[in-house]
């Protein structure tokens, strides 16, 4: 299962009982549509600016949400373990690339698709005394794709099995195009793997050290938005709500790249294209 969307997971021994071990993450993912062509386009409602978004969602430090469950479920496990004379499996460490989302985002102004890759899964399965307390990092072909084109919305997902669905587009509402919303209280500047950031201070309401403790949007004076007209959040950091204080770590959503396209084919907005 994801670690990014993983809440609970239970681990069941023989000897005693049923171990029941906390992960702390959080993911989520929306939903967008296609009627497409399949032509290449220069662009929508910007005026025929195309742009393209690369952002990763990472823990920091990266094996913070995993050291409670090695703290408190992979320890009991392994004591279990060594009183059936199984020889333990070491607790992995994340390998040094891990994020746990990679997210593409192409709009035009008038089509909008997002893909969210989740490069890596988290296997308990065999995480019981009798299998060494084995617990995997393992790569994944996951993915969620949303796509937003003529109106309507329509989703496509590859599982972890590499099975794809495809949920009908329904009509949606609201617009693509950014809103005359009032982001002068996103006062300081900032830049991110060469991308300017426009961020709330620290004085800001809404930044706490116990929760939100950054939150920055694009710094570009043509704001990048969300399907319903929003800025859209290009960074951020942030506690989950509930962690275990013995286990401190944040989690950083961040961009790697943001561009202007000089066009851009119409099939990446048809849901067929994703599952042939």
């Amino acid at each position: 299962m994801q670690l990014a969307t993983l809440v609970a997971s239970a681990c069941e021994k023989k000897m005693f009982g049923k171990l029941l071990f906390l992960v702390v993450a959080a993911s989520s993912l929306a939903g967008c549509r296609d009627n497409a062509a399949s032509a290449a386009t220069g662009g929508g409602a910007n005026g025929g600016v195309v742009r393209e978004l690369v952002q990763v969602e990472r823990p920091d430090p990266i094996d913070g949400p995993r050291m409670m469950i090695r703290e408190t479920a992979y320890n009991l496990c392994a004591l279990a373990a060594q009183s059936l004379n199984v020889p333990v499996k070491p607790f992995p460490k994340a390998p040094g690339d891990y994020v746990s989302e990679r997210t593409t985002i192409i709009t035009d102004g008038s089509n909008y698709v997002r893909k969210i890759e989740h490069p890596y899964n988290e296997n308990t399965d065999k995480m019981s005394p009798e299998t060494g307390c084995e617990y995997r990092i393992e790569p994944s072909n996951q993915v969620d794709i949303a796509i937003l084109n003529g109106g309507k919305m329509t989703t496509v997902s590859r599982d972890a099995n590499g099975k794809w669905r495809t949920e009908d587009g329904v009509a949606a509402g609201g617009s693509l195009a950014a809103k005359k919303e009032d982001l002068s209280s996103y006062s300081d500047s900032f830049a991110v793997n060469g991308v300017k950031l426009r961020c709330l201070p620290a004085s800001s309401g809404l930044i706490s050290a116990n929760e939100t403790q950054a939150l920055c949007v694009d710094g570009s004076d043509q704001a990048l938005s969300t399907t319903d007209g929003n800025a859209m959040v290009l960074y951020s950091r942030i506690k989950p709500l509930g962690n275990d204080p013995r286990f401190p770590y944040v989690v950083i959503k961040e961009p790697l790249s943001l561009k202007q396209l000089d066009k851009v084919d119409g099939k990446i907005f048809d849901p067929a294209t994703y599952t042939k």
